[in-house]
């Protein structure tokens, strides 16, 4: 018999909460989490976070018994005490209110990172536990990278669901999905270890880890490959099928445009969803825009980059060189 956690008491608490999902669509790398902080900061969304996704078998169990503050800073505690402060791959500070990809909750299911029919009572579920405890007139907005190809699965089983489309210069986005991977296979990330439990598997395994380091070694060159075929894959899907989705269910901005222009950003996204912020920010203070310095191997094949994915350098409106 599997292990009966603290929420199975409570399920029937989920049967008639409802949720308006609204999709940040990206590929890895380009921008999802800080447009995910910045929406957050409106004080118009439910979100996903750190919390939700650690104590996932527990939130229905916190909420009733009035723990949640409690179960929040005993993560906050569990961070400082191991010197947990960002991601490692970027800048983005961690705490127990930090937004988080709902694949993790998946994946931590023993199911595939992203919704299918296999994962989509899990998505379901997760969907109801994060809105019931969270503020239940807000919409739900969400973000998992790995679905970004599958938009129209989304869209058919969820009808009424909105989608933020962003795109960021495939050569910038490739550079940081490279440079992400070899950090978190170079040394490990207590985050990750206890966000992604494959990921703390991994570095349990010795030769499990030595073999996922060579792929990811500079010296042959398989991780940049990888990413290129990945990313052309990804966004191919995206001009095959994004006149697919009626025009009122989705927005694109580019990342660009995010960290230079944010207010106007939001202020775009959130006409598009017919909503008014609920406080002033100031968007700009929450960004810590670094110089792209690009990757030896990426600079050599930067113009390559920009002849395969030239319809998408169109469509968005990037310079080509």
């Amino acid at each position: 018999m599997g292990k009966v956690t603290s929420d199975k008491v409570y399920a029937n608490l989920l049967e008639p909460v409802k949720f308006r999902p609204i999709f940040i669509m990206g590929v890895h790398r380009s921008g999802t989490t800080l447009l995910y902080q910045l929406l957050q900061a409106t004080g118009l969304f439910n979100v996903a976070t750190s919390y939700h996704v650690i104590h996932y078998d527990e939130l229905l169990a916190n909420h009733v018994n009035h723990k949640e503050q409690e179960a929040r800073q005993a993560l906050r505690n569990l961070f400082r005490n191991k010197g947990i402060t960002d991601r490692v791959i970027d800048d983005i500070v961690i705490d127990a209110d930090t937004p988080e990809e709902y694949g993790f909750i998946l994946r931590n299911a023993s199911l595939k990172p992203y919704v299918n029919d296999a994962s989509l009572p899990k998505f379901i579920e997760l969907c109801k536990k994060i809105q019931l405890v969270s503020e239940t007139s807000r919409p739900l907005l969400l973000k998992n990278p790995r679905d970004f190809i599958r938009f129209l699965y989304l869209k058919d089983k969820f009808p009424e669901a909105r989608f933020i489309f962003l795109h960021r210069d495939p050569v910038d986005t490739i550079n940081s999905h490279v440079n992400a991977i070899r950090a978190v296979f170079h040394s490990q990330s207590q985050y990750q270890a206890i966000i992604n439990h494959s990921y703390g598997r991994m570095y349990a395994n010795p030769l499990r880890l030595l073999y996922s380091r060579l792929k990811v070694s500079p010296r042959y060159g398989l991780d940049l490959k990888r990413a290129r075929k990945q990313h052309a894959e990804k966004v191919d899907y995206f001009l095959r099928n994004i006149e697919s989705l009626p025009g009122s269910s989705y927005c694109s901005i580019k990342f660009e445009d995010l960290c230079e222009k944010p207010e106007h950003a939001i202020s775009d996204i959130t006409g598009f969803l017919q909503l008014s912020p609920a406080q002033d920010v100031n968007y700009g203070a929450l960004i810590n825009k670094r110089p792209t310095v690009l990757l030896d191997e990426v600079e050599r094949e930067k113009d390559d980059i920009k002849t395969s994915l030239k319809t998408y350098y169109e469509y968005c409106g990037f310079e080509k060189a």
